[in-house]
């Protein structure tokens, strides 16, 4: 596969027999089930044929607006502002069928980013779903059409749509620019359909696969085609119910397939047995991290589930893929080409020197990645010198140079060493060039110098202003022309912008600054705040694994819409009251100090108000529940339960294993059974919530708080793990935490299998459970 010792694989590219339009890829009209969707614990399916009437209704509307814009004959790309859903998938299905492409805007884009965009695709029309229409301008000159209000008109019926050429425009994805101006990635249908086939060969049979991707996230064209394309059932979730509990998720769908970057699966599904019926695993956006590779790759004692796909959105959604992951292999090994492409590492480009020259390196030299083949994108709308730069000429045809180094290995394969260019970062999986962020810095108006830098794994801006320029004027600009992911952290001012001799701006020194600024403010700041304060800012650093003070920014400690989720968890089992919402809106340490109340907490040293106790009703609950007969003697309260713990019992009743979570452990040489023993006993003594069990109570459930750690056995040791972990009777409501311990004869460790229902936990507060069986 290798070439004459040059690092070039795949030189001839081929072109796969198939459908040229990405509409004609979805499955035809027929009663198999091509969507399931859950929002608010609610379910709606959608069969081929359903997906296809609906799309041709909003296809005729898109096609009578046309009309009416009097613009039939010009390319139509079409704005899509609609969350993850049945709607969107319908709109974009739409689109195409009524022969324009779709360009899918962030749910959270400032006006003036949206406004930017209609400008920049000439749109004659936007989608929007009715939650999401007074988020657009009012005065950008377009149709609006809210999709799901239509209903089937007769005055459209008679419209045709135009049949788009396999050189025509299937979809725009907007990425960040380095000239401080967005750019569109503009996609054929002829590169998307040979992507998507391309895949077919490599990708195991799945039944389910999540749509997890944001829209604007190339990836989500994959998700939501690929699937559809294989007449497979493509499960949608609304995004805060994935973020809160994806294996809960997961399970309840009864997915077998999804992608996901690697930071969302390590931190949200963790590992292989938080959701059992999944086989397939894809990762993309970031460098592969090693607990995921050891976890989803496969080993002499476990298959692998982990595929490893590689792709800038110029290429077309993903170019290389390792397929079955092994857990042994290296982080960066993004595998080999696609049938439809063709990769090169090459000389990285040199500024200095005139023109941009293609010259291939010797195979294990690094240099920058370049892709060829049949899934070039047409290049960056309405920015000619920005595509002739990206996309060069080369003997082997047009290449698109990824800005990403590379080697190729002597057995074949690719490595992703990360980005050549320091101008260019990945922020929470997302590509951005921080140059952008400079640009719209210096938008405001007094700032006359402003340079980014990635400092501790978060975007600072340093920058040099007038007198009466202030913080919250810069971050209010930021957020009126970028995306919430790429708003800086922290914004640094100064007079001026400290500069080598050579008259460039010293980076180095700001950074170096900066991090000795943020030491010196951590110590001396810990003295003097509240017992209450200090605990917090301790929760904070426990949880994101760094140092942190009163003046920081959350921002600028890497709290973000998926690290809030866990903080928050953290803080609530802590005993403050707090969610992932309330804490977003937060800018520094010092308002979260400000702005959380201790609440009461489940825990036997913080006793709650007597009338929220509910023990005085002590012999009906006994009445209710003769399961309890024998265990009167360690009750030592009953609690309400609280709305969402009763919803989710009132389901487990009628599913005997929804929310019912098993996690697997590997406990270090050395550890045996009698240190499990008292970990446990510590665990449940500190944290009153793992003593409780549910009853039920007038209709509903109480929560029963037992007095000792080993109360109905548990925790067991047992020479093989019972795995039946369900809810099918009563009694087994009283018990719903519990652990297994297994002693291997060949002295590599104690094994550990905890069993807990959702009503005592969540997926963060496992965290801190799991902290107590840590060996010392």
């Amino acid at each position: 596969m290798v070439s004459d010792g040059l690092s070039i694989l795949n030189p001839r590219p081929v072109k796969l027999p198939g459908p040229k339009l990405l509409h004609r890829l979805v499955a035809p009209p027929s009663n198999v089930l091509a969507l399931e969707c859950l929002s608010h614990k609610a379910k709606t399916s959608f069969t081929y044929k359903d997906l296809h009437d609906a799309a041709d209704v909003v296809a005729r509307f898109i096609t009578a607006a046309r009309r009416r814009a009097r613009r039939a004959d010009s390319e139509l790309i079409v704005p899509v502002l609609i969350p993850q859903g049945p709607l969107l998938y319908i709109s974009l299905l739409a689109v195409l069928k009524a022969g324009g492409a779709f360009c899918p805007l962030n749910l959270d884009a400032p006006p003036e980013r949206i406004k930017f965009i209609l400008r920049d695709v000439s749109a004659e029309m936007v989608l929007v779903s009715q939650s999401l229409a007074s988020k657009m301008p009012p005065d950008v000159g377009v149709e609006v059409i809210e999709v799901d209000q239509l209903r089937s008109d007769p005055e459209t019926d008679a419209f045709e749509s135009r049949e788009p050429e396999p050189e025509d425009l299937a979809y725009v994805m907007y990425t960040s620019g380095s000239t401080g101006t967005p750019k569109g990635v503009a996609v054929s249908h002829g590169s998307v359909t040979q992507a998507l086939l391309a895949h077919d060969r490599h990708i195991p049979a799945f039944s389910r696969f999540l749509q997890f991707a944001a829209p604007t996230f190339d990836v989500s064209v994959f998700e939501i085609f690929f699937p559809l394309l294989r007449g497979s059932t493509l499960v949608s979730v609304r995004r805060q119910e994935m973020l809160d509990d994806l294996p809960s998720v997961l399970r309840e769908m009864n997915v077998d397939a999804c992608e996901l970057t690697p930071t969302v699966a390590a931190s949200l599904l963790r590992n292989r047995h938080s959701a059992p019926n999944l086989k397939l695993l894809l990762t993309i956006g970031e460098m592969l991290s090693g607990p995921v590779v050891q976890e989803f790759g496969g080993s002499k004692s476990k298959s692998s589930m982990l595929w490893a796909m590689y792709g800038p959105t110029e290429a077309t959604i993903h170019c290389t893929l390792q397929t079955a992951m092994p857990s042994d292999s290296t982080l960066g090994n993004i595998g080999v080409p696609l049938d439809t492409v063709s990769c090169f590492v090459i000389e990285p480009h040199d500024p200095a020197r005139d023109g941009n020259t293609f010259r291939v390196l010797p195979v294990g030299d690094i240099g920058e990645l370049a892709v060829g083949g049949n899934q070039l994108a047409r290049g960056y709308l309405n920015r000619p010198e920005q595509t002739t730069s990206a996309f060069i000429s080369s003997p082997y045809g047009p290449v698109y140079r990824t800005g990403d180094r590379a080697r190729l290995t002597v057995d074949g394969r690719l490595e992703c060493l990360g980005r050549l260019a320091s101008g260019q970062v990945k922020l929470r999986g997302q590509r951005v060039e921080i140059g952008e962020v400079e640009q719209v810095v210096l938008k405001t108006p007094g700032c006359h110098g402003a340079i980014s830098a990635v400092v501790d794994s978060n975007l600072i801006v340093f920058c040099a202003v007038d007198r009466g320029v202030s913080e919250d004027a810069i971050l209010m600009r930021c957020r009126d022309w970028l995306p919430r992911f790429m708003v800086p952290g922290e914004v640094i001012l100064m007079p001026e912008l400290p500069r080598l001799p050579s008259g460039k701006v010293d980076a180095h020194k700001l950074k170096s600054d900066y991090r000795g600024r943020k030491w010196a403010d951590l110590s001396g700041a810990g003295s003097e705040e509240p017992a209450i304060e200090d605990e917090i800012a301790q929760l904070v650093s426990d949880t994101l694994g760094l140092k942190v003070s009163r003046a920081m920014t959350l921002a600028s400690v890497g709290v973000d819409s998926l690290s809030a989720i866990r903080l928050a968890s953290v803080l609530h089992l802590a005993g403050y009251d707090v969610d992932a919402a309330g804490l977003l809106k937060l800018r520094t340490i010092a308002d979260l100090c400000s702005n959380v109340r201790r609440r009461p907490m489940m825990k036997s040293v913080d006793r709650r108000p007597s009338d929220v106790s509910l023990l005085s009703s002590l012999d009906q609950v006994m009445a209710e529940n003769p399961d309890l007969d024998l265990l009167e003697d360690h009750i030592e309260d009953i609690l309400p339960c609280n709305p969402l713990q009763s919803a989710m019992l009132a389901e487990t009743e009628q599913n005997p294993i929804l929310y019912c979570n098993t996690i697997e452990l590997q406990g270090a040489p050395g550890i045996n059974f009698d240190d499990v023993l008292s970990a446990f006993r510590q665990v449940t003594r500190s944290n009153e919530v793992l003593r409780t069990g549910f009853a039920r109570f007038r209709g509903g459930y109480a929560a029963i708080v037992f007095n000792g750690p080993d109360v109905d056995n548990g925790l067991r040791a047992e020479a093989d793990f019972d795995r039946d972990f369900a809810f099918r009777a009563r009694r087994d409501f009283l018990r719903p935490f519990r652990i297994q311990a297994r002693q291997h004869d060949d002295g590599s460790g104690l094994q550990l299998l905890i069993q807990a229902h959702h009503a005592i936990y969540d997926g963060w507060s496992m965290d801190m459970i799991l902290c107590y069986f840590k060996p010392p």
